[in-house]
């Protein structure tokens, strides 16, 4: 299953997420979100600051999903620092020149925040390059019933996760069926 940010941005314009369910559709939870539909965990701010995920890049293991670049591309998660988002910094993902995030002027979300919009900004302290955006994640599904190594278990989750999350299932919901596949067959569709 091939990752295309466009695919992202169509099916969350105008709508918003409280990942963390703390301050209604920030912007953090917006790139969470984005995380989760990447098939990454959500990389957790310090001291809830939107900058110190570039600032602690180091050490909180977004370089291990994400890669640095001088020059963003669409999809690309950009980091305001402290001098914007009140004090807290600010997180979006690039998009035709603009910025494409929660809590940056879209319409108001219960209990807080605003839903996904686009905007023009100054520019960020950096970018962050997804490292498995527009690649391509297909099927392993090999010859046989051969129990599948961890690698390969990741990979089919990642397809099954990318499918059914943009069928609106739940991380919960789709915990819970990998959970079962994993202890059923490893993940092997055969």
């Amino acid at each position: 299953m091939a990752k295309n940010f466009e695919d992202f941005y169509r099916s969350h314009l105008g709508h918003g997420y409280d990942i963390d369910g703390s301050y209604g559709a920030q912007c953090w939870d917006g790139f969470a979100e984005y995380c989760l539909w990447l098939g990454y965990p959500p990389i957790h701010t310090t001291n809830m600051k939107a900058s110190s995920l570039w600032t602690h890049r180091q050490s909180n293991g977004i370089l291990n999903y994400f890669t640095e670049v001088s020059t963003p591309r669409n999809g690309d998660v950009c980091v305001w620092g402290d001098a914007h988002g009140g004090g807290y910094g600010h997180v979006a993902m690039f998009y035709n020149g603009r910025y494409f995030g929660q809590n940056q002027g879209g319409a108001a979300y219960p209990g807080g925040g605003a839903v996904f919009s686009l905007i023009s900004y100054v520019a960020p302290m950096g970018y962050l390059r997804p490292k498995n955006l527009g690649g391509w994640l297909s099927w392993i599904i090999p010859e046989t019933t051969r129990p599948l190594s961890m690698s390969e278990m990741q990979n089919n989750a990642k397809c099954i996760w990318g499918y059914l999350h943009s069928k609106g299932w739940s991380l919960e919901a789709v915990c819970g069926i990998l959970g079962n596949a994993q202890s059923e067959s490893t993940l092997n569709p055969n």
